[in-house]
């Protein structure tokens, strides 16, 4: 069985809990939550533009922190808050994600 390797990466945002941002399997990596909270003041911005964006961005630096990239993501499952907030996530999905996922 393969050994398991914590990853972390310097431009996510660190978990409260003392949760690795992400493991790696052998081939496989799992990332824990990630969310919109900026990595350096550790707050969410008010603004849920910024939100997703930062989500988007600690995914980056998590898969480039493993050796990997965007294109590297077999699955991904987006929770929001709210169903109001999905026209905020589209244009960023557009543009950031769906090409890679």
């Amino acid at each position: 069985m393969p050994k398991r390797q914590i990853i972390h990466a310097p431009g996510a945002a660190e978990h409260v809990n003392p949760t690795p941002q992400a493991v790696r399997m052998g081939s496989m990596m799992f990332t824990s939550l990630i969310t919109g909270r900026d990595p350096v003041t550790r707050e969410y911005p008010k603004d849920i533009d910024a939100q997703v964006r930062l989500a988007f961005s600690g995914l980056r630096a998590i898969m480039e922190g493993a050796g990997g990239s965007l294109d590297n993501v077999a699955h991904l499952a987006i929770y929001l808050a709210t169903r109001k907030d999905r026209p905020h996530l589209n244009p960023v999905w557009e543009e950031i994600g769906r090409a890679h996922v």
